[in-house]
Parts: C-alpha cells; structure tokens; sequence
C-alpha cells in the first residue's frame, strides 16, 4: 500500500498508542502545509529529520553525467523539503526499534515497508534502526 493508500489508517486503527498516532496525524498535517507552502523549508527540515527522515545531501535536482550537468526534471518543480533538497528526490527513512528487539510479525511488517516504499532492502544498523533508502516524502507511509 502506497502512502496515498488511506488503508493504512484503517489497518492501524486502534492498534497505536494514542500519542503515536497523534504524532503521525501532526506530521502528515505538516507535510500538506509545507507542499502549500504555508511552512518555511528550513523549519520543515527541521521537523522532519527529528522524524528520521532524511534527504539526499545537497539535492538540487542536478546530476553531472561525466560530460555535462543535467537537471532532473522533477514532478513537484521547484518545491523544496529543505534547504538546496527538493521534495521528490529520493532520501531515507529511518525507523529506530527501542531496545533492537523485533518479534517475527514485527520483521515481516518490516520487510513489507521496505519492499513498498523503498529499493526492497532494510539495512539493519548496530544502532537499532533499519533504513530503508529510495524513499520520498510521497510514496513513504505516514
């Protein structure tokens, strides 16, 4: 299920703790306000690497092909989730698991995120967090 899937929000009601919950509902706000433009890009920044979302350093839709520099053409334009970052180029998501114990259906849910929003692998860090790269603010789960 994509992000744009409104089933999430159904498979998981319930099932988070009310502060979560709120916490994702605040975020998902503050994304539809800095796509309006209604956030400045540095404070958005701000709030979303605290969220353990993480932009591609320097992402300024450039890419130099060995011969020339080239511009990537992307949908949202000139929007930008940070300073010199725009908002389609690809990042990370960094998911941190307290103590770094995961039971089997916790894993699973894992791979399936990484399988849906990423390049289908989760790296697993020694710092009990998986990153899932390849990930946008558009095609991530709330």
């Amino acid at each position: 299920m994509k992000a744009s899937n409104s089933l999430w929000a159904e498979k998981l009601a319930g099932k988070l703790p009310e502060t979560l919950a709120r916490e994702i509902d605040i975020f998902e706000t503050e994304v539809a306000l800095r796509k309006q433009g209604k956030i400045d890009e540095r404070l958005f920044a701000e709030t979303r690497l605290r969220r353990g979302i993480y932009g591609q350093r320097y992402d300024n839709g450039q890419r130099h092909n060995g011969k020339a520099v080239q511009q990537v053409a992307y949908p949202s334009g000139a929007m930008t989730k940070g300073p010199n970052t725009m908002w389609d180029a690809p990042g990370m998501q960094r998911i941190k698991i307290p103590g770094g114990g995961l039971d089997a259906s916790q894993l699973e849910a894992m791979a399936d995120l990484a399988e849906e929003y990423s390049d289908g692998i989760a790296h697993v860090t020694r710092g009990k967090t998986f990153n899932c790269t390849t990930c946008t603010l558009t095609t991530r789960p709330a």
